[in-house]
């Protein structure tokens, strides 16, 4: 027992309570239990070629753990910087509130048939069929979803950098770092490839599902399609 844990590959990462390297630890640590990472890391490479931006992370919001990251080598004060950047936001961001995140705005409205006299038949003291709540449907819930977002330049009095947060699922967000000429004159393009990563991050979370459903119904540990994974596409933008 002895000699074959000798012979084992230990990975380890050393971390600290005052920074944040426990956090890029467990995301490491995170990735590796992701089967579709490469998929992600591609969007997020495609994203960064697009946008010319120079790091970008795919974080959990909660956690603030990165699930996937470009190809450039991660800095740590980069990695730092975003992660404080997205607690404060954590904090703050409950505070606000939007017109479109109502629940009143989600509500179907109960527009009764009036009748000749003018009024509606739940008026009526013989009317016997009970009203029913209406509750709003999940097309009407998809097409008020509001996908939050914020910016912050690190040089306020020179054109620098602009650290950009962008909410991709309820629960992922990109943080990216983007040179503040390309976020002031082109931001509908950046807006755009965000888009892009949003539809394809829903798109591996669909297969995703579609083939654990398959395995678990089959009864195999065989992905949909019979082979060890589904393919993906990813689109560029």
């Amino acid at each position: 027992m002895e000699r074959e844990c000798e012979q084992m590959g230990y990975n380890f990462h050393l971390t600290s309570v005052y920074d944040h390297t426990i956090h890029e630890a467990f995301s490491k640590v995170l990735q590796k239990l992701i089967s579709p990472l490469i998929f992600f890391e591609e969007l997020v490479n495609v994203f960064c070629a697009n946008s010319q931006s120079p790091k970008a992370f795919l974080f959990d919001v909660n956690s603030r753990l990165y699930v996937a990251t470009d190809n450039s080598p991660v800095d740590s004060a980069t990695h730092n910087l975003c992660c404080d950047y997205l607690a404060m936001l954590n904090s703050f961001g409950p505070l606000y509130r939007t017109p479109t995140s109502r629940e009143d705005r989600l509500r179907i409205p109960n527009d009764d048939p009036p009748t000749t006299n003018g009024h509606s038949p739940s008026d009526s003291p013989t009317a016997s069929s009970p009203s029913k709540p209406h509750s709003p449907s999940a097309s009407a819930r998809e097409q008020h979803r509001f996908y939050p977002s914020a910016a912050a330049s690190l040089h306020p009095t020179t054109s620098g950098t602009t650290l950009t947060y962008h909410l991709v699922t309820p629960h992922l967000a990109l943080v990216a770092l983007v040179p503040t000429t390309v976020y002031e004159g082109r931001r509908g393009l950046l807006e755009y490839n965000v888009v892009f990563v949003r539809e394809g991050v829903q798109e591996i979370w669909d297969v995703e599902r579609e083939s654990r459903a398959n395995a678990n119904g089959s009864g195999s540990g065989k992905t949909a399609g019979g082979g060890s994974g589904t393919p993906v596409s990813v689109r560029s933008a």
